[in-house]
């Protein structure tokens, strides 16, 4: 009579098939601690449906494992996006936008609000960068014509000139004055010049009523 091959706990090996075990007798409790690895499942065995809700966290994620190409369409709403998550730097690199609505379209944006910027003429040019400010404080030190840069149509913004009478003060660009000439301006104290952009150019309007002594 040959011997059957007995293991440790008195089964014969293969004794067991799958066949031997009835519906639902293997529940989660019988199944030991780390017992299915990576290894015993089969490709594409695990699914989404097999995956509870809230299972995958954060820590279970390895860096850079989520990539633009695995999010949604719209699955970034604004209810997702942290208090202070999106900052000025990420906003100064916005450019050529169009937005659906037509409040928006092919649109610099830009944070200035109401910064003031010291500037200084410079190889004979004030420039006025919109990008960086909207008042401008320059004391005029040679002959210099005034520059508007990133400058949109509906911008406006101010220039406080000292010392610019001592100098020949031009407006490169197209240039409109309100009182059809340039304004005349003051050779000790300064001069309030407001700048006012449109589809011809832009406005200077000297602003006489706060011009300083």
């Amino acid at each position: 009579m040959a011997l059957t091959k007995l293991q440790s706990n008195g089964l014969a090996v293969g004794a067991i098939t799958v066949s031997s075990i009835e519906a639902n007798a293997i529940t989660l409790a019988k199944i030991a601690t780390n017992a299915v690895d990576t290894g015993q499942l089969v490709n594409d065995a695990v699914t989404s449906a097999k995956i509870l809700n809230g299972a995958v966290t954060g820590d279970k994620l390895d860096t850079d494992a989520v990539t633009t190409s695995k999010i949604l369409n719209d699955a970034v709403t604004t209810s997702k996006i942290l208090n202070g998550a999106v900052t000025s730097d990420k906003l100064n690199t916005i450019s050529n936008v169009n937005i659906t609505g037509g409040n928006i379209t092919n649109a610099n944006i830009y944070d200035v609000g109401l910064r003031v910027s010291q500037i200084s003429s410079s190889s004979n040019a004030i420039t006025l960068n919109y990008e960086t400010a909207t008042v401008f404080v320059c004391n005029a030190t040679e002959n210099a014509n005034i520059t508007l840069t990133n400058f949109p149509e509906s911008g406006v913004a101010l220039l406080k000139l000292t010392y610019g009478g001592n100098y020949t003060i031009g407006y490169a660009g197209n240039a409109k004055f309100a009182t059809s000439t340039a304004p005349t301006l003051t050779a000790a104290g300064l001069d309030h010049l407001y700048f006012e952009g449109n589809v011809n150019g832009y406005l200077v309007t000297s602003v006489l009523d706060i011009q300083g002594a």
